[in-house]
């Protein structure tokens, strides 16, 4: 298009200066031509040519900014407004029920695994303190309940003194070793008023060697009398 318009204006000045030497030929009757304003109107039918190619191409039109559709207000409108947080409730401290009867082993003499020699004799004695809610009365027993070694010689026993929660008693009983060697135990419970087992202990022991066997004194012989000869008197 440029390459067009530039043809066209130099065909007009061409021909303009062509036509001013031929008017230098005439004659002086003939009027002569203002170059000025042959120029002119060169200008003119350029500005002219130029405007209607002006108009005959596309006009560049500002693109409009679109406005926000609904959606996009609508998504706006929602991030406006602070996200709720999911907080997970606290744990609430909860209080474990206390069973009425229950107990804790706290110690023992002798220890397990003590090695005794057949039929020997010993004191067991077990603490154990009460960590229940009822109070141990005089009714509560403590009873053999299993074991390889039975009940060691041992009875079952009444307590002897109500024990009260988180207190604690001595229980003691008098055992004797099995006869033969070898490992064994002996398992009892503490069982209420109600007479329902709810606590237990043992004691494990190990036999071995020869059983003692106390010899028996050699009986005391006292001294002999001796009798005096009878004398007859003489006649």
């Amino acid at each position: 298009m440029k390459h067009g318009l530039r043809l066209f204006i130099s065909i007009v000045l061409i021909g303009g200066t062509i036509l001013l030497s031929g008017c230098g030929k005439t004659s002086a009757s003939t009027p002569t031509l203002d170059a000025n304003a042959v120029y002119t109107q060169a200008a003119i039918t350029v500005a002219a040519k130029l405007t209607q190619t002006a108009a005959s191409q596309p006009t560049a039109t500002a693109t409009p900014t679109p406005e926000p559709t609904s959606t996009q207000m609508e998504v706006t409108s929602t991030l406006s407004t602070p996200l709720a947080t999911t907080q997970a409730p606290l744990p609430t401290n909860t209080v474990k029920p206390t069973l009425p009867d229950q107990a804790l082993w706290i110690s023992q003499s002798p220890t397990d695994g003590t090695e005794f020699t057949p039929n020997q004799s010993f004191t067991m004695t077990w603490r154990i303190k009460n960590t229940g809610s009822s109070t141990w009365t005089t009714q509560y027993q403590f009873r053999f309940y299993a074991g390889s070694g039975g009940r060691m010689n041992a009875s079952d026993i009444v307590l002897p003194k109500e024990v009260k929660p988180d207190n604690e008693i001595d229980i003691v009983l008098q055992m004797r070793a099995p006869a033969s060697p070898g490992d064994y135990n002996s398992i009892w419970v503490l069982t209420n008023s109600e007479g329902t087992n709810f606590y237990s202990v043992s004691i494990v022991i190990k036999v071995s060697g020869t059983a003692f066997t106390p010899t028996s004194p050699a009986p005391t012989v006292g001294p002999t009398q001796t009798t005096e000869p009878t004398v007859t008197p003489t006649p």
